[in-house]
């Protein structure tokens, strides 16, 4: 384009934007190896083996479902089938849950739900790993109630409406 243009002043303008264009291209590919390198920095283990390190990765998408024993969460995760079974943890509480896949794609991914609506017995919880994805399994303590909510933050007051309220 600019060497088809033939006034002076514009064949200028598109020499300016052309080099703008090219600083900009070489400040996102020197960010770009720079966030490559500081996400997995080579370290040497004790044992003489080279070790990646992994950043982690909130998961906050996810879905669930209830039986009158259970409340299943499903994790979406690709690939996770490819992880051994030590990569995977899952640690639970009476109200809380927390998942943990490390080094998948040289990336730890957690899952942490705090505050569950009900106590569910951490002894009887489980997990199951399925293609692309993780089913975990909350024993429930009152088995046959239905959770309304999956946590007590979604969990909304109802307004008040007493005729106290209305003559102020």
């Amino acid at each position: 384009m600019e060497s088809t243009a033939s006034r002076p002043h514009v064949k200028d303008i598109l020499s300016i934007e052309i080099r703008k264009l090219e600083t900009e291209i070489i400040k996102l590919m020197d960010t770009s190896s720079e966030v490559a390198v500081s996400s997995c920095v080579l370290n040497a283990s004790a044992k003489n083996n080279s070790a990646v390190k992994c950043y982690d990765v909130k998961i906050t998408n996810y879905a669930w479902d209830q039986s009158d024993k259970f409340v299943k969460l499903f994790v979406s995760l690709k690939d996770v089938q490819t992880l051994d079974k030590d990569q995977i943890s899952c640690t639970f509480a009476s109200t809380s849950i927390e998942l943990n896949a490390r080094g998948l794609e040289n990336k730890n991914y957690i899952f942490t739900i705090k505050g569950l609506l009900h106590h569910v017995d951490p002894s009887s919880c489980y997990w199951k790993v399925k293609t692309d994805s993780i089913v975990i399994f909350l024993a429930k303590v009152e088995q046959g109630t239905k959770w309304s909510h999956l946590t007590t933050n979604e969990v909304k007051p109802k307004p008040d409406f007493s005729a106290d309220d209305l003559d102020s």
